[in-house]
């Protein structure tokens, strides 16, 4: 049996929509599976529960065949498929050569920026991403990004590969404060982030919901940079559809002022809604 990569979607051209690299024509690799479920998303303080419990039941009952079937939800994770094990038989698993041939049909003879997402795509997948990645390579692309949580250590084979690699890797961390839901204990890992740096260029992404959110961006922050990890930071608006995204937008962006931090926002939530692959 071939090695596989389980993969939620795949999908693009399209601009990213956060970060760095906003506005840059992309395409997104979003694997399946994730440490965190971060139900509290886009629900008051305190509050735990998510949107997505009938979704999987629903599931149960009559499978759905394909992301685009599901619902957008406006609590807990925007991108619930790529992280519950009840739904990862939507997910498919394809080959890196399979993944290279879709990117190249999507692409045509664009060469867009390709970004590695999920869920959370520095998990068990590292095992098959320097064969995915020197493919890319091959095939003109030069430029990758992945998005993920900052707790996952780079495997020591991966690390031997991405620090020789000519491919430029960018690794934009979006810690999970407490408003996700998740636990600072398990969410904030400063030397794992410290360690990206060796590899590639880094930066910090906060996903904030109202100015309380500030004390956890705050105390994050601190323990990155008391350990040397001085990287850019984004205060992105909470927000999976655009109307909850558009009540916060102001204030985070006049938060980002007031702190000196850089502002993020989610443009494809304002372009798309946050439609299953856009």
């Amino acid at each position: 049996m071939k090695d596989t990569i389980k993969v939620s979607e795949l999908f693009g051209p399209t601009i990213q929509g956060e970060g760095k690299y906003v506005g840059t024509p992309s395409i997104f690799i979003r694997t399946f599976g994730c440490n965190f479920r971060c139900k509290s998303f886009g629900l008051p303080s305190s509050v735990v529960t998510t949107e997505v419990d009938p979704i999987i039941a629903q599931h149960k009952l009559k499978p759905y065949n394909s992301i685009k079937e599901l619902p957008i939800v406006k609590t807990g994770c925007d991108t619930y498929f790529s992280i519950y094990p009840k739904l990862k038989s939507i997910s498919k698993d394809l080959t890196p050569d399979e993944i290279i041939e879709e990117v190249k049909l999507l692409d045509g003879k664009n060469k867009s920026h390709i970004v590695i997402t999920g869920g959370e795509p520095l998990l068990g997948w590292q095992k098959h991403y320097a064969e995915l990645i020197s493919r890319l390579y091959v095939a003109g692309y030069k430029h990758l990004t992945f998005e993920t949580n900052g707790t996952q250590a780079i495997s020591k084979e991966f690390g031997e590969y991405i620090a020789n690699t000519l491919m430029d890797i960018t690794f934009s961390v979006s810690p999970k404060l407490t408003n996700s839901g998740e636990y600072v204990d398990t969410a904030l890992r400063p030397e794992i982030v410290k360690s990206y740096i060796q590899y590639g260029d880094v930066y910090l992404k906060f996903v904030v919901s109202d100015s309380n959110d500030m004390n956890d961006v705050s105390l994050f922050v601190k323990r990155y940079q008391e350990i040397g990890c001085n990287t850019d930071v984004y205060l992105m608006p909470c927000g999976g559809e655009s109307e909850l995204y558009n009540k916060n937008t102001k204030l985070v962006a006049d938060l980002a002022i007031q702190y000196g931090y850089k502002f993020s926002p989610r443009l494809h939530i304002s372009l798309y809604g946050n439609l299953h692959g856009t």
